[in-house]
């Protein structure tokens, strides 16, 4: 019961985001068919039903005297019933066509050798759509019209490649699109977002005037602006390899940072005569910013839970971060149930919990052990370290790579990176307005420098980082386990905590070496033949043969085929055959 009162909404959260899950899951293993319509109208139905087991509940108070059982129960069923309809959603097959398309500019992607590349809106259809790269830069949030041709993206090759059919569905992005004929405007009624995606694309334009520097300019649209397409391939590897990914999306650090700052500044200008109105002003500043960068998965978060957490100050009530983070997680969630499998989601929410639950314990730890330590840098590593705690299993699962240094650079690059983060959002603050004086833009420049300079140092070291590891989704779940265990134990100090942590990383340990011997006495041959590709895979054992008939580099089939099969059967000996295709 104690557990309920202080984490409700984290509770139901959980149970939530499990249901989802194992829906989805459910569905995609094929226990059981019904037709989509049926299900809608069972999905209508479990609603229903679960409404009335509540009420009932609370009108018999029921709930308060079984508060834990009931809480899991309803919020997990009600997961359950969203992960089926995501499942039902992501396996929808589409068919080629074409029509005429009003649509609008969401996000631009990657420029290609031959093509530029764009997210485009028609309403809450979301496409994919290759203009060739000779066509001037389609704006922001700018009505356009065009015939286009739609086809669907294509399915992976292999159960092992990952999926990025499936990845776009749950952003809801259906087909990739090509213009077949003149992509012209049209004169419609301004939206709110549209607004907000031209002004995004006049910021985006003026720092690329204002920086000379092609690197200074993507990196500060990236940070700020949330516009990656201009930050090149050896940037984003850096900051990969060196574990500052999250410097560069924009992330709960981030909001937070901007929201102190906007707070500090209304609080010294004395507009309000209380803290109260400084606060909404604040906040209403920060929903209005992320408006303006598109609702990224981290960013909406991240505002939910400041919002959750200063609401809940102004009500007086106990702000509790664990409770704001589950009344974020459940609001994005009922919205939007794709976004349980949105990584950059998962991630933001694993490291908040991380360091929720071990920042604390880890902080008295080290002051007892090393009091020489400066107190900024003890925090600044003991927050690293909590938060890799949590989001290390999950950068082996989806990515199967670690960084090794990711905990060292972190601390001397984090206090370095938040005044970048302050210093860039001023200067695109001030840039929405009037000029920006020369000097400011020097000092910006010199300072982006210094921190890429870093960067480009931390994600060259040799042996820093450590790719195509296996980790499955049992590995996973066991060492969420593990970590859960071993809070307890940090909580309780109890001798069950730490018989309970041990079991679980023998289990870890014994289950990793299970499948590794599985994979190595297992033999199989898998054959795909399409007008582009020939490919055969033959697994002897430990050993495994490619055998590719192409006309696509080799280094492309490195990429996309043998490495994701030999991180999944744990491959210790390979050799590619490539092949002229007839």
């Amino acid at each position: 019961m104690k557990l309920a009162q202080n984490y409700t909404f984290g509770y139901c959260f959980c149970a939530l985001l499990l249901g989802i899950f194992f829906g989805n899951a459910f569905w995609n293993f094929n226990f059981i068919h019904f037709p989509p319509e049926f299900l809608k109208h069972l999905v209508a139905a479990g609603f229903l039903a679960i409404s009335v087991v509540c009420l009932i509940c609370i009108v018999t108070k029921i709930y308060v005297q079984n508060f834990a059982k009931i809480s899991f129960s309803v919020f997990f069923t009600l997961g359950i019933l969203c992960g089926v309809l995501c499942a039902v959603e992501e396996n929808i097959t589409y068919s080629s066509s074409q029509k005429q398309v009003p649509f609008t500019v969401q996000e631009k992607l990657k420029v290609s050798e031959k093509f530029q590349q764009y997210i485009i809106s028609e309403g809450v259809h979301k496409y994919i759509l290759s203009v060739p790269k000779d066509i001037p830069n389609l704006q922001y949030g700018t009505p356009y019209t065009a015939n286009l041709s739609l086809y669907p993206i294509a399915e992976p090759m292999f159960e092992f490649q990952f999926n990025y059919s499936k990845f776009l569905k749950r952003k809801k992005i259906s087909h990739r699109a090509k213009a077949i004929s003149e992509i012209k405007l049209i004169n419609t009624q301004e939206s709110l977002f549209n607004t907000a995606a031209k002004i995004r694309g006049r910021l985006v334009d003026k720092m690329n005037y204002y920086f000379q520097n092609d690197e200074t300019a993507a990196f500060t649209n990236g940070l700020i602006l949330g516009e990656k397409s201009g930050i090149s391939n050896t940037l984003q590897e850096d900051f990969r390899r060196s574990g500052l990914m999250h410097i560069l999306a924009i992330s709960g650090s981030h909001m937070l940072l901007i929201f102190a700052g906007i707070l500090f500044i209304i609080s010294k200008l004395r507009i309000f005569k209380k803290k109260t109105g400084s606060i909404i002003l604040a906040l209403l500043a920060i929903w209005s910013f992320t408006i303006l960068i598109d609702f990224g998965a981290s960013v909406v978060r991240s505002c939910l839970m400041i919002s959750v957490y200063y609401i809940s100050y102004l009500l007086q009530k106990q702000a509790n971060v664990v409770q704001s983070l589950g009344i974020s997680g459940l609001i994005i969630l009922l919205y939007d149930p794709f976004f349980a499998f949105n990584v950059g989601f998962q991630l933001s929410f694993a490291a908040v919990l991380g360091i929720t639950m071990f920042n604390p314990y880890l902080d008295a730890w080290v002051l007892r052990k090393a009091k020489f330590i400066p107190k900024f840098f003890r925090q600044a590593f003991c927050i690293s370290l909590s938060a890799q705690i949590t989001v290390i299993p999950l950068m082996l699962y989806h990515f199967h790579q670690l960084g090794v240094i990711s905990i060292v650079s972190n601390v001397i690059m984090i206090p370095l990176g938040e005044l970048v983060i302050i210093f860039a959002f001023l200067l695109v603050g001030i840039g929405g307005f009037v000029s920006i004086p020369t000097f400011l833009l020097d000092m910006y420049s010199y300072l982006c420098q210094i921190f890429l300079s870093c960067v480009h140092f931390f994600g060259k070291l040799p042996g820093a980082f450590i790719e195509n590891i296996s980790f499955t989704l049992v590995e996973l779940i066991v060492s969420y386990l593990l970590i859960i265990a071993i809070y307890i134990y940090a909580k309780n100090k109890q001798l069950k905590g730490a018989f309970i942590s041990i079991y679980f990383l023998f289990t870890l340990i014994i289950l990793r070496n299970l499948i590794f011997f599985w994979n190595q006495n297992t033999s199989e041959v898998q054959a795909v033949h399409t007008d582009k590709m020939d490919v055969t895979i033959t697994k002897e054992k430990s050993k495994t043969h490619f055998q590719v008939a192409t006309d696509r580099p080799e280094k492309e089939i490195i990429k996309y085929i043998v490495l994701p099969y030999i991180v999944e059967k744990q491959v210790v000996q390979w050799d590619l055959k490539m092949l002229p295709k007839d």
